[in-house]
């Protein structure tokens, strides 16, 4: 989980809004509280398959690690 939040933040705070998910809802928060605190970069957290693709714009563009 720690390469995919370096990753996920450092996508944000090159402009990209992010949405992560993971099996763990724990890290999830995690990733997000994280962003919140590095300057409220633009990540969200998702739940479920279904509630991740619901907030990303289309065209998706989506990185699984």
């Amino acid at each position: 989980a720690v390469m995919g939040q370096n990753f996920a933040l450092n996508m944000a705070e090159h402009g990209f809004s992010v949405c992560v998910g993971n099996r763990s809802p724990a890290k999830v928060e995690l990733t997000v509280n994280r962003a919140k605190a590095e300057g409220d970069l633009p990540i969200v957290g998702s739940d479920s398959p279904a509630d991740f693709v619901s907030k990303i714009a289309k065209p998706r563009k989506v990185v699984i690690l």
